[in-house]
C-alpha cells in the first residue's frame, strides 16, 4: 500500500497528460506512459529478489520508500527517453522533460538516503530536504543558462530599451449618451481603458509595460521592453481586439421572415444593423463577418438551414448581394457559384478556393438580435479556460457564467431549441452549433483552433471587453534604445557587483570557514532561485529591479545572522552543538517568519491595488521574500545538520565564539522617553521639509512635463552627450533643476532621432532650450504630459 501511495501522488498529474493525448491520437504517448508506467512496477515486483530490493541491499538502508522511489526513479527514466524511439511524436518535450524531472528528484533522494543513512552521519531524516535543495539548484542553474541563451532573461526600457507605439482611439465607437460621438475620452473612460489594455497586456505584472494616456485623453502610449518581432505582432493583435463577446441566434429565412424581407431592402447600407421600416429604433438583426484563419481561409461552419448570407464579391465595382439557401438560382454566373459553394462546404480550404476565385471578398450571416433580457455577453461569464473537445480532441474554449448570465442564457436557449447559436467575438462569427436542449451553467466554444489560438482567445475574455476600441494600426512605432546612458548602466552595474561580492567576502569572513561558505551558499542559491523564476513567468529586468535582488540578498544575510547568533547564545547557554543548532533554526525561524510576513502583507497588497510597474515590484520583492526564507531557514539547515555530524562544526569552531564589541544587556526600555523624543523631532521635520518641497520631490514621470521628438545630426551620438547639451542650454535660458528622460529611437527610414521627456510645463520653453542647444533645430513633433499622462499641443 506504501508503494502504491507514493506511486499514485508521483503518477496522478500525468495520468491527465497522458489522457489528453489519448483524446488526440497520440498513440504514441499512451505506449510511452504504459510502458514507463509497467517498468516501475516490475523492478518492485518479487519482494527480496526485486531489483529494488537488491539495490537496496548494495546501499546498505533501510527506508521504507525506498521501492517506490527507485520505482519512480525508472518511471521518470522510461518517461523521458522511450519518446525517443519515436519519429513522430508531438508530446516528446513535454514527457522527456518530466522524465528528467522525476528521475533527478527521485535518484538524488535515493543518493541522498544512501548519504545520510551513513555510520557516520546517521541522519536520514535530511535525505528529502537534501534531494529538494539539490534539485532546485541542478534545475534553478539549467533554467537560469537556458534563459539567458534562448533570450528569456530580458532587460527593462532602461537596460536594453524596447518599442514604442502610440494608438489613436477610434471615437466612432464611442458615444455620449445623446448618441454623438466624442473627440476624447472623461478620465475614467481612459483609465478603465488603460485598465483593462493592462490586464490583457500584462495580465501577471511580471513585465514592465507602460500604459499611458497620450494627447488630450486622444491617443494611447504603449512602451514594450527588449521584444522582438514575434511578440510585438502578438501584442498588436490583442491591443486592437475588443473582446466583445456576444451570443447570437443565426437567422433562417423561413422563421425570422421580418428580418429577412427588411434586410434584403438594406443590403447595400454600410451599417451592420437591420432596423425594422416602422420603428428605427427597433433593432432587428445585426450582420456578423464570417472569420478567417491564419492562413487567410474562411472559418464557415454554418452550412444549410436556409441561412441568410450577405456576400461582397468584386464585379467591376464592390457589390453586396444576399443569398439564401433554397431560395432559386439566378441567371449570374458568380451567385450560382457562391450559392454552389455554400451547399457543398467540403473544407475550409476548398470552399475558400472556390468563393476567391469567382471575386468574393467579403462574407457575412444575418444574426437575430435578442431581446435585452436575454442578451449575453462575455461580461456574463464567471470563468474562461483552455479544454479539449471531446469530440473532436482539437483545443476549444471552456466557459461557465455568473448567476445573471445563467439566468438569460438559459432562457435565450430555451427560447430557441433547434436553431443555430453563433458565438461571436467583435462581430466575427467563431463558431456555430444547433440548440438541441436548454444551455444555462457552461458550455464551450469550439472550432478548428490551435493551442495558441485558443491561448489566445482565453486571455482576450478573461481580460473582459474594452472600454474603447482603438485603431487597427498604430499611429506612430518606434524602436527605442536603453532610456539610461551607457555611463549609467556601467556604474549601476558595477555597484551592484561590487556590493553582491562584498556581502558574500563579509559573510565568509565574519563567520569563518564552513558556517560562512554555507551562508554565501544560500545566498547565492537564492539569487539563482528568484532569477529563474523571474525569468520562467516572464519578467523584466531593470536596473532598479536589480538592485532590489541585491537589496534581497540583505535580507537573507539578516535571516543568517538571526540564526548564527542564535546557535552562539545557545552555546554561550551551555548547550551541545547539535542541540544549539536545532535550537539556534527553530528558534530563529519564529522572528525571521514574523519579521518576513509583514512584508510579504504589503507586498501582497502593492500587487493587488497597485498599476503594473507597482506590480512588478512586487512580484520581485514576495519572490525574493519567500526564496530568502527557503535558502535561510530550509537549505542551511541541512548542511549545518550534515556538517556537525562529519565534524566540521564544534562548538569551539572560531565562527561560534562570543566576541562583542558591546554588552549584550542593553536597557532598551530605559532609554525609550529619550529615543520617544527624538523619534517624534524626525517625523515633524521630515513633515515639514516634505510640505516645502511639495511638487518639486515629485520626478518627471508623476509631476509630468513636456516631451518631444527630433532628430540631429551624427556628431552627438549618444543620449548622455544629448542630455549634457540640453541641460546646459537650460540653464542658458534660466530653467533650474531640470528633470529629463533622453532615449534614442528609430525614426522613418531607419535615421536615428531623439525623444526628450522634460520637467517643463510650457512647449514653447522646451523649443527655446533644444534650438540653444542644437544650433536652431525644431523638434518635429511636440507634446505636453501632465501628472505622467500626455495631452496634445498644437
Amino acid at each position: 500500500m506504501n508503494l502504491l501511495a507514493t506511486l499514485a501522488t508521483f503518477l496522478t498529474p500525468l495520468l491527465g497528460l497522458a489522457d489528453g493525448a489519448a483524446e488526440t491520437n497520440e498513440t504514441n504517448a499512451v505506449i510511452v506512459f504504459a510502458l514507463a508506467l509497467v517498468g516501475a512496477v516490475l523492478v518492485n515486483i518479487g519482494q527480496h529478489k526485486a531489483i529494488s530490493a537488491k539495490v537496496k541491499s548494495l546501499a546498505q538502508v533501510s527506508d521504507p520508500n525506498w521501492g517506490a522511489m527507485f520505482g519512480t526513479f525508472v518511471f521518470g527514466l522510461l518517461l523521458g527517453g522511450l519518446p525517443n524511439l519515436f519519429a513522430e511524436f508531438s508530446a516528446q518535450p513535454a514527457f522527456r522533460y518530466i522524465g528528467l524531472i522525476i528521475a533527478v528528484f527521485s535518484g538524488l533522494y535515493l543518493l541522498s538516503r544512501t548519504i545520510t543513512e551513513n555510520r557516520r552521519i546517521n541522519a536520514p531524516e535530511q535525505a528529502w530536504r537534501l534531494a529538494i535543495v539539490a534539485t532546485s539548484v541542478i534545475f534553478g542553474v539549467l533554467y537560469c543558462n537556458s534563459a539567458y541563451h534562448n533570450g528569456l532573461i530580458k532587460g527593462g526600457v532602461d537596460l536594453s530599451g524596447g518599442v514604442n507605439l502610440i494608438y489613436a482611439i477610434d471615437f466612432d465607437s464611442v458615444s455620449d449618451a445623446d448618441g454623438s460621438v466624442q473627440s476624447s475620452l472623461t478620465d475614467s473612460d481612459m483609465d478603465a481603458l488603460l485598465s483593462a489594455l493592462g490586464r490583457r497586456l500584462n495580465p501577471s505584472g511580471a513585465k514592465e509595460l507602460v500604459l499611458r494616456a497620450y494627447g488630450n485623453n486622444t491617443h494611447v502610449e504603449i512602451v514594450v521592453p527588449d521584444a522582438d518581432a514575434a511578440e510585438i505582432k502578438q501584442l498588436k493583435d490583442i491591443i486592437t481586439n475588443t473582446g466583445a463577446l456576444e451570443f447570437l441566434i443565426l437567422a433562417n429565412a423561413s422563421k425570422h421572415s421580418k428580418l429577412h424581407t427588411q434586410a434584403e431592402s438594406s443590403v447595400e447600407l454600410k451599417t451592420n444593423l437591420v432596423v425594422a421600416a416602422d420603428d428605427r429604433t427597433e433593432v432587428l438583426g445585426t450582420w456578423v463577418a464570417v472569420s478567417k484563419n491564419t492562413d487567410g481561409n474562411y472559418e464557415y461552419n454554418a452550412s444549410g438551414g436556409s441561412l441568410i448570407r450577405r456576400v461582397t464579391y468584386v464585379d467591376g465595382e464592390d457589390e453586396k448581394r444576399i443569398l439564401v439557401d433554397g431560395e432559386a438560382f439566378s441567371s449570374s454566373p458568380q451567385e450560382t457559384a457562391v450559392r454552389a459553394a455554400f451547399k457543398f462546404v467540403e473544407s475550409d480550404v476548398l470552399f475558400s478556393q472556390q468563393v476567391q476565385a469567382i471575386g468574393v471578398t467579403h462574407i457575412e450571416v444575418l444574426m437575430v438580435a435578442p431581446p435585452e433580457t436575454e442578451r449575453t455577453t462575455g461580461d456574463d461569464l464567471a470563468s474562461v479556460r483552455s479544454d479539449i473537445d471531446t469530440q473532436t480532441g482539437s483545443p476549444c474554449v471552456s466557459f461557465t457564467m455568473n448567476s445573471t448570465g445563467s439566468r438569460k442564457f438559459g432562457t435565450f436557449t430555451g427560447n430557441n431549441t433547434s436553431n443555430l447559436l453563433g458565438i461571436v467575438l467583435d462581430h466575427k462569427l467563431l463558431s456555430a452549433a444547433t440548440i438541441n436542449s436548454r444551455i444555462s451553467v457552461s458550455g464551450q466554444i469550439t472550432g478548428k483552433f490551435s493551442r495558441a489560438e485558443v491561448d489566445f482567445l482565453v486571455g482576450i475574455l478573461r481580460a473582459g471587453k474594452l472600454p474603447g476600441t482603438l485603431t487597427k494600426e498604430p499611429e506612430s512605432e518606434n524602436k527605442m534604445g536603453a532610456t539610461l546612458g551607457a555611463a549609467t548602466i556601467e556604474a549601476g552595474t558595477t555597484a551592484i557587483l561590487i556590493s553582491f561580492a562584498a556581502v558574500l567576502i563579509f559573510i565568509v569572513l565574519y563567520y569563518c570557514c564552513i558556517p560562512g561558505l554555507i551562508a554565501a551558499f544560500a545566498l547565492v542559491f537564492n539569487v539563482v532561485l528568484i532569477v529563474a523564476l523571474m525569468a520562467m513567468i516572464g519578467a523584466s529586468f531593470t536596473l532598479p529591479g536589480i538592485a532590489g535582488l541585491v537589496l534581497t540578498v540583505g535580507m537573507s544575510v539578516d535571516a543568517n545572522v538571526l540564526i548564527f547568533e542564535r546557535i552562539r547564545e545557545e552555546l554561550a547557554d551551555g548547550s551541545k552543538i547539535r542541540q544549539a543548532i536545532r535550537n539556534g533554526f527553530s528558534r530563529a525561524t519564529i522572528t525571521i517568519v514574523d519579521a518576513n510576513l509583514t512584508t510579504l502583507i504589503t507586498a501582497v497588497l502593492l500587487y493587488a491595488i497597485g498599476t503594473d510597474q507597482i506590480r512588478g515590484f512586487a512580484i520581485t520583492l514576495i519572490l525574493g521574500i519567500i526564496m530568502s526564507m527557503f535558502t535561510a531557514i530550509y537549505a542551511s539547515r541541512g548542511f549545518f545538520e550534515i556538517s556537525e555530524r562529519l565534524g566540521l562544526l564544534k562548538s569551539s569552531s572560531w565562527a561560534f565564539r562570543n566576541f562583542r564589541l558591546v554588552s549584550r544587556d542593553i536597557n532598551f526600555l530605559g532609554l525609550r522617553k529619550i529615543m520617544g523624543i527624538a523619534s517624534a523631532c524626525i517625523i515633524v521635520a521630515a513633515v515639514i521639509v516634505t510640505m516645502q518641497r511639495g511638487q518639486d520631490m515629485l520626478a518627471i514621470d508623476l509631476a509630468g512635463g513636456t516631451s518631444a521628438i527630433f532628430s540631429i545630426d551624427d556628431s552627438v551620438q549618444t543620449a548622455d552627450d544629448v542630455e549634457a547639451k540640453i541641460k546646459s542650454a537650460a540653464v542658458d535660458n534660466g530653467v533650474e533643476d531640470l528633470q529629463l528622460t533622453v532615449t534614442s529611437i528609430e525614426l522613418s527610414g531607419s535615421a536615428q532621432g531623439w525623444r526628450v521627456d522634460a520637467s517643463i510645463d510650457e512647449q514653447q520653453t522646451l523649443m527655446l532650450v533644444l534650438e540653444k542647444a542644437f544650433a536652431g533645430q525644431l523638434p518635429t513633433q511636440s507634446f505636453k504630459i501632465t501628472n505622467g499622462q500626455s495631452s496634445a499641443q498644437s
